[in-house]
């Protein structure tokens, strides 16, 4: 794969702020946008390379560290590398700036539509990132706004992530930008499967939820053990979504996630349902979480803050573990 380097389009400033080669091998990937110039799919290497010092000299200007993002990819397909992938740089926050990178699309993705180059890039850069043992998961974690008040990355950048990761999986082509469209029907509305042969019922579950298919719902998901990303919504989806939703339940009883804003109920476990998780381990309940993980794993374990509900998390919530983990 094609990455146009710092020299490439001449970086000014110091590269990233700090090492961080530590965590390289495990890195979470977030989606950002600029709010810079928009130009076109039809842009010239120079161009966009101009654009890429430009947005470096916003970088400077506001943090005194030049290039914020990891990599951007251009209309074009282009794909540019901001920072080096063992070098921190300011552009996530939440404590999340040395174990994840930034990719992001120059531009205004609120009011603009990715292109379906920019689309085919990043799925092929998540796959080439798997490769080059940068991370192990080929799929955007979530957007910057899943973790800050902000627009970011824009909210029909943001709607592709699910597309996004399908195509990186290797399951699936994108979907053309017109045929991937949020729902607006009410979250309340939206009512799971019977069982796994409601095939009318999934059918208008997955729509309602905004996915294209079971695949991109089953892609979409990010806590599944033993996730098949197969389009077959068998027993096994729909007891996870199923779990989820129980697991959406108790959130929303519990202060640590109730102050983030109440979660959907929808069986749907994304970027916003990491967040509450994230909330409850590190809430710690002056210990609690700590005790049950020593309980579980022995009295050298020690509570990793990994973002998912494990088996700790659901004893703390006082509902079962997943399904598959059992």
């Amino acid at each position: 794969m094609k990455i146009y380097s710092r020299t490439e389009w001449g970086a000014k400033y110091r590269d990233g702020v700090a090492d961080r080669s530590a965590f390289v091998g495990r890195l979470d990937k977030w989606a950002h946008h600029t709010v810079t110039a928009q130009l076109s799919e039809g842009a010239t290497v120079a161009q966009e390379m101009a654009q890429m010092r430009a947005i470096e000299a916003v970088g400077q200007s506001r943090f005194g560290a030049g290039m914020s993002y990891t990599f951007l990819v251009f209309p074009s397909g282009r794909v540019y590398q901001g920072v080096s992938i063992s070098r921190l740089s300011y552009h996530t926050g939440q404590g999340r700036n040395a174990n994840s990178v930034a990719i992001c699309y120059p531009g205004n993705y609120e009011t603009h539509q990715p292109t379906k180059s920019q689309l085919d890039a990043t799925a092929e850069l998540l796959r080439y990132g798997e490769e080059k043992k940068w991370w192990t998961q080929r799929k955007i974690d979530g957007g910057h706004r899943d973790l800050k008040a902000t627009a970011c990355p824009g909210r029909n950048y943001y709607g592709k992530i699910g597309a996004i990761n399908l195509a990186a999986a290797g399951t699936a082509k994108v979907p053309p930008v017109s045929s991937v469209k949020p729902t607006s029907n009410p979250i309340t509305k939206i009512k799971l499967p019977r069982s796994h042969t409601d095939k009318a019922g999934v059918a208008a579950y997955v729509k309602a939820l905004g996915y294209s298919s079971v695949k991109a719902y089953q892609a979409g998901q990010h806590y599944y053990p033993g996730l098949r990303v197969d389009g077959s919504w068998g027993p096994l989806t729909q007891a996870h979504a199923e779990w989820v939703a129980t697991l959406q339940t108790a959130l929303n009883q519990w202060k640590a996630v109730i102050r983030l804003g109440r979660t959907k109920v929808d069986g749907d476990f994304g970027p916003f349902g990491i967040r509450c998780v994230d909330a409850v381990i590190a809430s710690n309940f002056n210990g609690a979480y700590t005790k049950l993980v020593k309980s579980l794993y022995g009295a050298s374990a020690r509570p990793v803050n990994d973002k998912t509900p494990g088996k700790a998390v659901c004893k703390m919530l006082g509902i079962p573990a997943h399904p598959m983990t059992k």
